[in-house]
């Protein structure tokens, strides 16, 4: 299974939220990339993307991944499975929470990737809305730094946990 993880990371934040996920997923990481390193064409041939946003403004994609998607149109995705996570500050941006995350991953499946990997709870967040939330669950991770940074090692972890299990894959 060929995995990229990719972040955008404008402060830091995702990069290391990045960072703490290669090392916990206990797979193979083909590519590990901040996004401006990258063409759009990089992606094709990976099984699966874990791909990481944080949100920007009032909902927005960080600017990396805002130069990326549009390029997306020309790799062939439908053999790739997405998995998305994302940094955010609930109590700062309560209307917008995580809503980049949601972006990301519309992003990737209008350009043939397959979702469906990594919905988390909503449960222990504090916030009005977002763009993020599924059938009632984020569609990915959802990490929140600035407010319950205590929390993130072990969502971290658990989040590693259940895509090995989503992926049927023993941890290597």
């Amino acid at each position: 299974m060929r995995i990229a993880l990719l972040y955008g990371s404008t402060t830091g934040t995702t990069e290391r939220i990045a960072r703490r996920l290669r090392d916990m997923l206990g797979l193979p990481i083909d590519t590990f990339a901040n996004v401006h390193e990258l063409e759009a064409d990089d992606l094709a041939g990976h099984d699966l993307i874990i791909a990481g946003v944080p949100t920007w403004y009032m909902g927005e994609l960080q600017d990396d991944w805002d130069t990326l998607c549009p390029g997306l149109c020309r790799v062939d995705l439908s053999a790739s499975r997405v998995a998305v996570f994302g940094a955010g500050d609930q109590s700062g941006y309560p209307d917008h929470f995580q809503d980049a995350m949601g972006r990301l991953l519309d992003a990737f499946v209008a350009h043939g990737a397959r979702p469906g990997l990594g919905s988390t709870s909503t449960e222990g967040y504090a916030f009005e809305g977002s763009l993020a939330v599924r059938e009632g669950r984020f569609c990915g991770l959802a990490i929140d730094e600035v407010n319950q940074p205590e929390l993130t090692e072990a969502r971290i972890r658990a989040w590693c946990s259940q895509l090995r299990r989503e992926l049927g894959q023993a941890k290597v």
